[in-house]
């Protein structure tokens, strides 16, 4: 490894927000280890010396404030930083008082989350990282989760496999393709906030929205979660990160029954 890259371990155990964040820090030029578990934190931050170290506080094996505690009893030196959804004043009083340098609550915002990455590495004395633009559409391609990056035309500049197989196409078929009418821009809402996205810098999240795949209408009506992230690919162009996840399908939901008495 690079001794120069600067080195993140990021714990977070949302698959999707893992997804993002790690493609905002790369993009950023660093290097990104991330786990899911308080466990596997544990085991890397013993193993492995990193710059900074991001994560949450509810996991799934355990708590983020005891985890956070535990790495302080070894080590006092690297700058650690809670992005979480507890979001109650005495959530924060705990996670300083157990030795993170920094929270911030979810949904962090890009700008906010990577300005506060960079104070706390620069007071730890590392060098500044060199943006790496140019990663992002094949970081997507890559993804795991469901993802898609929309460019400023508003057409699908990289899809993932499971992205596009949500929707019933293959990846090739969608990039280049304008996102309306195409999944998951069901509603509307998607296609509509994509350009607030992109304009405030803010993400947005969408619930539970209806999605029928046209070529396979068989499978029935499917209900989705989207979050749509805004990415500055380049110094002058701002794209569009969004990530979907499946909730139930329509045969999941229960039907209503009507009993007379």
């Amino acid at each position: 490894m690079d001794q120069n890259v600067t080195h993140i371990l990021l714990v977070e155990d949302d698959e999707d927000t893992r997804f993002v964040y790690s493609v905002l820090l790369q993009m950023e030029g660093y290097m990104v280890t991330h786990v899911g578990t308080m466990a596997n934190a544990l085991t890397r931050s013993l193993s492995t010396s990193y710059d900074l170290i991001i994560m949450d506080i509810r996991l799934p094996d355990g708590d983020g404030v005891a985890l956070c505690e535990h790495i302080r009893s070894f080590n006092r030196v690297t700058p650690i930083m809670f992005v979480s959804a507890a979001a109650f004043e005495k959530d924060v009083e705990r996670g300083l008082k157990a030795g993170a340098q920094a929270y911030m609550t979810k949904p962090a915002d890009a700008d906010e989350l990577l300005k506060n990455i960079g104070y706390l590495l620069g007071k730890k004395g590392a060098s500044p990282a060199d943006r790496k633009p140019a990663i992002l559409p094949g970081l997507v391609s890559d993804a795991a989760v469901a993802a898609a990056l929309i460019d400023g035309s508003r057409r699908y500049k990289a899809v993932s496999p499971a992205y596009a197989e949500a929707g019933g196409y293959d990846a090739i078929e969608l990039v280049g393709k304008s996102v309306t009418d195409i999944f998951p821009d069901v509603s509307g809402e998607a296609a509509q906030k994509i350009d607030e996205v992109a304009r405030s810098g803010h993400p947005y999240f969408i619930s539970r929205y209806p999605y029928l795949p046209p070529h396979q209408p068989e499978k029935g009506m499917t209900y989705w979660d989207a979050a749509v992230w805004p990415v500055e690919s380049s110094d002058s162009e701002i794209d569009v990160l969004i990530v979907v996840r499946q909730k139930e399908q329509s045969g999941d939901i229960a039907p209503q029954v009507t009993v007379q008495l």
